[in-house]
């Protein structure tokens, strides 16, 4: 952390800009999704263009023993956009590789709840989407736990 105070400073001054040069600690992972009913997950705020669903949960930035990657993958649809998905296969089961979005717990540890992925199948492939919602909110099949994420 770096504390710089402009100019010459007075004591009766209250005003100083505080600038955070690195992050440790959990890393906030949004869940976002566009219009054709992709959703994808990200550590950026802004959601890459997407709309913001809103807050998963926190990743570790590193990975310590009892952590796992997440990878997010994608699939090209021949019309311009991609399908994601988020594994913890470091192969991406087959799809494209986007990157490491950061590590998860294996086992569940206080503050952890379980990090789920569902599925809805449509004509051009699945819609994949990650939930803390063990009914997997509105799509009709969970593939399972991924691992647990800091709540």
């Amino acid at each position: 952390m770096r504390l710089t105070i402009p100019g010459n400073w007075d004591t009766n001054d209250t005003a100083i800009k505080l600038t955070v040069s690195s992050r440790s600690g959990p890393i906030a992972l949004y869940r976002c999704s566009h219009s054709s009913g992709d959703h994808m997950d990200t550590t950026d705020r802004s959601c890459e263009g997407y709309s913001k669903d809103g807050v998963l949960g926190y990743l570790q930035p590193a990975q310590t023993p009892g952590t796992v990657p997440l990878y997010r993958c994608n699939t090209p649809t021949g019309n311009g956009r991609s399908l994601h998905l988020q594994t913890t296969d470091p192969s991406c089961k087959g799809h494209t590789k986007d990157g490491l979005l950061g590590y998860l717990h294996t086992t569940q540890t206080p503050g952890t709840v379980p990090l789920y992925r569902c599925h809805k199948p449509t004509p051009t492939g699945r819609l994949h989407m990650d939930t803390t919602n063990p009914h997997c909110e509105d799509y009709p099949h969970k593939d399972g736990t991924l691992g647990y994420i800091i709540k």
